[in-house]
C-alpha cells in the first residue's frame, strides 16, 4: 500500500536489507536512492522494465533484479561496490554494458534465461569469478572471455554452441583464452550441439585440465573428475 511504502521511505537511511521482490513497480522508484546503507537488495518478479542510476548507493554488494523486463538499453548504471549479481530471466540480446560497464569489483554475475548472443563488452569485469550463462543464444565462448583471469566457474548449459563458432571464421567455438588465460577450473557445456570428444581436442584444454587437476590434488577429497563431469557432456 502507499502508505506502507510511505513508512518504508522515512525510515531508509537505517535500512541495511531489504527484498521487495513481488511488487510491480515497472520503474524503479526513486526513493530508492535514499537506501545510503542498503547492502542486500532483492527486487525480483516485479516487471522492472527501466532502472535508474544506482551506483550513488555506495554499500549495496549483493543485488537481485532476475524475473523482470530490463533489456540491454533500459539497465542503467548499477552500484559499483556490488559483489554478487542476479539478472536471470530478463529480456537481454546482448551483455548489457551500458548497466554493468563500470563493476569491477563484481565477483558473481548470473544471467540466465536471456536471448544473449554475444559477450561484446565483458572483459571489464576484472573480478569476476563465477559466471552463469544458461539458457541463452550463444554459439561460442569469445576471446575477451580471456580477460577474465579470475574466472573459476563458468556454466554455459543450453546454448548454441557447437564445435566451431562462425562468428570466428569457423574456429573453435570455446576460444583458446578461456582455457589458458583465466584461473577456470569448472566449465558446464550440457545441453549444447557439441560433443565431448570435440571439447578434449580444442587448443588450450590440456592448460585448463592441468589446472584443475592440480586444484583437485590439494582438496582432501583427492583425484581428479572425469572428463564427462568437467564439462557435462557425454
Amino acid at each position: 500500500s502507499s502508505s506502507t511504502y510511505q513508512h518504508l521511505w522515512q525510515i531508509a537511511p537505517m535500512i541495511k536489507s531489504l527484498d521487495l521482490s513481488g511488487n510491480v513497480m515497472k520503474t524503479l522508484p526513486a526513493e530508492m536512492m535514499e537506501f545510503t546503507k542498503l547492502k542486500n537488495l532483492a527486487l525480483s518478479r516485479c516487471y522492472i522494465q527501466r532502472s535508474r542510476d544506482m551506483s550513488t548507493l555506495p554499500m549495496l554488494t549483493n543485488l537481485r533484479l532476475d524475473h523482470n523486463d530490463f533489456e540491454s538499453h533500459t539497465l542503467a548504471p548499477l552500484p559499483i561496490c556490488l559483489f554478487k549479481l542476479d539478472l536471470s530471466s530478463n529480456h537481454f540480446k546482448e551483455f548489457p554494458m551500458e548497466g554493468l560497464g563500470a563493476l569491477s569489483l563484481l565477483v558473481e554475475l548470473k544471467l540466465t534465461k536471456n536471448r544473449i548472443t554475444n559477450l561484446y563488452g565483458i572483459s571489464c569485469m576484472e573480478s569476476l569469478e563465477l559466471l552463469v550463462l544458461d539458457d541463452n543464444k550463444l554459439a561460442g565462448l569469445p576471446e575477451e572471455l580471456g580477460a577474465l583471469a579470475h574466472l573459476r566457474s563458468l556454466s554455459v548449459r543450453r546454448n548454441l554452441i557447437g564445435k566451431t563458432d562462425p562468428e570466428q571464421d569457423g574456429g573453435q567455438s570455446i576460444n583458446l583464452a578461456v582455457f589458458v588465460a583465466t584461473d577456470l577450473v569448472a566449465i558446464d557445456l550440457d545441453g549444447n550441439p557439441l560433443a565431448l570428444s570435440d571439447v578434449q581436442a580444442m587448443d588450450g584444454v590440456d592448460d585448463f585440465m592441468d589446472r584443475r587437476k592440480k586444484v583437485k590434488d590439494k582438496s582432501f577429497s583427492g583425484g581428479a573428475a572425469t572428463d564427462m563431469g568437467v564439462f557435462g557432456l557425454e
